[in-house]
């Protein structure tokens, strides 16, 4: 299996992206490395040059259905995100025949009295685009994926379009090879880390429930919110500066 790891930045968010691509590559050194972007970047790595109207919106879908049209395995992370161990559950999976790997926000009901409600998650999307897997199995649906987010690339969570995430509902429908990971250590962020249970070890390694860390989200994390907050779209109280989401979370803040 030829593997591919993707990001999509812009020169100005650099910076945070090469966090995201960094730490990707420490822990799975066997995979090409492209990044889509509008003007070069200077990454040291495979730039996959895109025009700018719309990018962030399409971009994604449009370089994975270039990869996988060139044969590659893709997984796809956001710029910030960040990685704690190999992605090797995620691998295996794409080894077994899976077209489109997907991260749900949540791994349980929400309950509606939640930062986010039911509705709200309803219309935003059940998957998260910042991480997802594609083989080239997925190419149908990369196709219509990258063509329906050109003509659509806004953000109207009223109407159920939300950039280019909403979309991924549909990618069951394409084929019987979609697969959920429900792997709990995948894409924790600041909407499921209440419902995730967090503990560290070792002083520096975490784990979430019974599993290692290995990739997580900070959607919304910058290097000025105060203590406590772990995103600037949190809303509630902050988290308790000795417990373990706050030690995770405020490491990468540091890096930023």
């Amino acid at each position: 299996m030829k593997k591919a790891l993707l990001f999509i930045s812009s020169k100005g968010r650099y910076s945070q992206c090469r966090l995201a691509v960094e730490s990707a590559v420490r822990w799975n050194p066997d995979c090409d490395v492209f990044i889509g972007c509008v003007e070069p970047l200077g990454s040291g790595y495979t730039e996959i040059t895109m025009k700018e109207d719309g990018f962030t919106c399409w971009g994604k879908a449009e370089a994975a259905r270039l990869l996988v049209r060139l044969g590659y395995t893709v997984m796809y992370l956001d710029g910030d995100t960040f990685s704690y161990g190999p992605m090797d559950y995620a691998w295996l999976c794409m080894e077994k025949g899976v077209s489109m790997l997907l991260f749900p926000h949540h791994l349980r009901p929400l309950s509606q009295s939640k930062d986010l409600s039911l509705a709200n998650v309803a219309l935003v999307g059940n998957y998260n685009a910042g991480m997802f897997g594609a083989s080239p199995k997925a190419l149908p649906f990369l196709t219509w994926w990258a063509e329906i987010t050109k003509r659509k690339h806004e953000s109207s969570p009223e109407r159920g379009i939300f950039m280019d995430q909403g979309w991924l509902r549909f990618a069951p429908d394409f084929d019987d090879w979609t697969f959920v990971c429900r792997h709990p250590g995948y894409n924790l962020a600041y909407w499921n880390v209440d419902e995730r249970e967090v503990s560290s070890f070792d002083g520096a390694d975490y784990l979430v429930g019974e599993q290692e860390l290995v990739v997580a989200h900070f959607s919304g994390m910058e290097k000025n919110l105060p203590p406590g907050v772990l995103s600037k779209y949190r809303r509630g109280e902050p988290v308790a500066l000795d417990s373990p989401e706050w030690q995770l979370f405020s490491e990468y803040q540091r890096l930023l």
